[in-house]
């Protein structure tokens, strides 16, 4: 699943959560990739933790051919910020 939040530029506690239910609903079935860009969600994100649950990429182009080739697999071996 691809979440594109290029357009968010607020995102509080309500939204994190959103996205954590919205994994969970999903029940691991499917990995979830966030599109983000520069600025305050993107940090949130990041000091939230959830560059280790996401991956998240800057282009929509790079989530949506991480989510094509299967999405969760090798996603440990790449670095937060690598996509």
């Amino acid at each position: 699943m691809v979440v594109d939040l290029r357009r968010v530029t607020f995102m509080d506690s309500s939204g994190l959560s959103a996205l954590l239910a919205g994994a969970q609903h999903a029940g691991g079935a499917l990995w979830v990739e966030l599109v983000t860009r520069a600025g305050p969600v993107d940090r949130l994100l990041r000091v939230a933790g959830f560059d280790r649950l996401f991956r998240l990429h800057t282009t929509l182009e790079s989530a949506l051919m991480e989510a094509a080739a299967g999405g969760h697999e090798g996603a440990e071996a790449a670095a937060p910020g690598d996509c």
